[in-house]
């Protein structure tokens, strides 16, 4: 199970701010990794979630060779991705997005600008002042 994020970009043909436009929240594959299907974060909810998540019978799957838009994305499948997403061009630039990855261990960050300083703090106690320091991200 992957949750999915949809990032704005700067797409250099338009000269704006676009992103994927979709409707859904979570890709789920199946063990093999040869069928996949997309789920909201209601119908997730609604499912038994352990080791596993199970979903009832009639849970439309996907294969990877279908020409899927959020499956392309996962596999990479540029050509797809062209063809099958929808995209949103955004009116203004986009706010920044912070994503924490799952194993807290990194930041995702999706800027407009591209250089940005940061505020950061050390992690662990005690809190001080040295542990607090400025950072530049280039290339966000």
């Amino acid at each position: 199970m992957h949750q999915v994020y949809s990032l704005p970009f700067f797409h250099r043909g338009v000269n704006n701010f676009v992103m994927i436009d979709g409707a859904f929240s979570y890709l789920a594959m199946a063990e093999s990794r040869q069928f996949f299907t997309s789920m909201s974060s209601y119908v997730l909810s609604k499912r038994s979630q352990h080791v596993y998540t199970v979903c009832p019978s009639d849970m439309v799957l996907k294969t990877a060779g279908e020409q899927n838009c959020l499956i392309a994305l996962f596999l990479g499948q540029m050509d797809i991705v062209l063809k099958k997403c929808k995209r949103l061009m955004l009116n203004e630039p986009p706010e920044p997005v912070w994503i924490r990855s799952p194993d807290v261990n990194y930041w995702f960050i999706v800027l407009a600008l591209p250089h940005v300083t940061v505020q950061c703090q050390a992690t662990g106690p005690p809190q001080t002042s040295m542990s607090n320091y400025q950072k530049t991200l280039d290339g966000t």
